[in-house]
């Protein structure tokens, strides 16, 4: 062969294989193995605040990409997760929660080099073992105050199937609005980093999947709010439609209410007879998406779904409070009434010392 056939040929050989290295360091993302104390973990993921512009919506290619990793991963596939979430900048970790016997799967977003999460799309959790059908969900986690521990604080205690943290404050992109439905408080639209507002998010298509995947599943998205309204605490379906006492969301409200009643404090539900059309959760696309609106981003559910997927749960200053004679506890305990854990009768924790992570105690309780 001539030598400017073979420096052709060669040159042919390194442009193949260049691209093909590249796809098989995406198909063999690993796993990543960590073990620890979740909570402490999940607590010191950054979360970028009002006015950042941390947020990059997502394209429909990597909106498809993540739906396949999601899918993945709740079909028991973890390897494939890894490998088409690595595609979208995420690492999947495999987190065997100290002093437990339990493993989670923790898709989080890889930072840059200021340690900043390259896109906003947020942290979500996955245990395929998890006692309860609950997805907590925290929309807001610096806009409501103290909602980020109280997801993760319940998600933990629960040992609920899952947990979704939003990757911004929901105004990081102040001037950036949502094409959907529904005013904020400043009189314009939301912004495209609200995920409760924007149906194009990482946020939204894990919730769908995990819905999709598990027919028990029900959300629950926590929310706060300061109003002078009357309630400290405001369950709704994602509907104002009224039902009767064994809805879920009146069930929920009813738990709450006997807890905060001795304070002198009260709850209520948008779906019980009467109660004001307030605080309802009508324009969150999430619960849009659980009841069947044709349209997440501009159109209201039409009804609840049967039986009730999706849950919100508006929440004054002292419900949101990590102890107090409120607090976080309390919303635990209603939770733990109303959602009675699942059996797995092969599942056995390791015996725990007092004082380890996820050890018994006031705030570690076994439910």
């Amino acid at each position: 062969m001539a030598p400017d056939a073979r420096r052709s040929r060669a040159f042919l050989l390194v442009g193949v294989a260049i691209p093909l290295l590249a796809l098989a360091s995406c198909a063999f993302a690993p796993l990543l193995p960590r073990s620890g104390d979740l909570e402490a973990y999940l607590h010191e993921i950054p979360i970028p605040g009002r006015g950042s512009y941390a947020f990059v919506p997502p394209t429909e290619a990597e909106l498809a990409v993540w739906r396949q990793a999601v899918a993945a991963l709740v079909q028991g596939r973890p390897a494939r997760a890894a490998a088409l979430a690595s595609r979208v900048d995420y690492d999947l970790v495999r987190f065997r929660y100290a002093g437990t016997a339990r493993t989670y799967f923790v898709l989080v977003e890889r930072r840059d080099a200021g340690g900043r999460p390259l896109k906003g799309r947020g942290t979500y959790v996955y245990t395929p073992r998890g006692l309860r059908a609950l997805h907590l969900q925290v929309p807001h986690p610096l806009y409501d105050r103290e909602t980020r521990g109280e997801g993760i604080f319940l998600f933990l205690r629960l040992r609920a199937a899952a947990l979704s943290l939003a990757g911004t404050h929901r105004n990081a992109n102040e001037t950036e609005y949502s094409p959907c439905d529904g005013t904020f408080l400043d009189g314009n639209p939301y912004r495209i980093s609200d995920v409760a507002h924007f149906d194009k998010t990482f946020f939204e298509v894990f919730h769908e999947e995990l819905l999709r995947a598990d027919p028990q599943l029900v959300a629950l998205s926590l929310h706060g709010f300061s109003s002078a309204f009357p309630y400290t605490a405001i369950v709704s379906n994602g509907t104002p439609q009224d039902r009767g006492p064994g809805s879920l969301a009146n069930r929920l409200a009813d738990a709450l209410d006997a807890r905060l009643s001795p304070h002198g404090l009260q709850a209520g539900s948008c779906n019980a007879a009467g109660f004001p059309d307030t605080l309802c959760g009508t324009t969150n696309v999430q619960g849009r998406f659980a009841n069947g609106s044709p349209d997440l981003c501009r159109r209201d559910a039409p009804r609840a779904a049967t039986p009730e997927r999706f849950l919100q749960l508006e929440q004054q200053p002292p419900l949101r409070r990590p102890s107090g004679s409120v607090s976080w506890e309390t919303v635990l305990e209603a939770l733990a009434e109303v959602f009675p854990p699942r059996p797995y009768p092969s599942d056995r924790e390791e015996a725990r010392a007092p004082g380890t992570p996820g050890a018994p105690g006031r705030s570690q309780r076994a439910w």
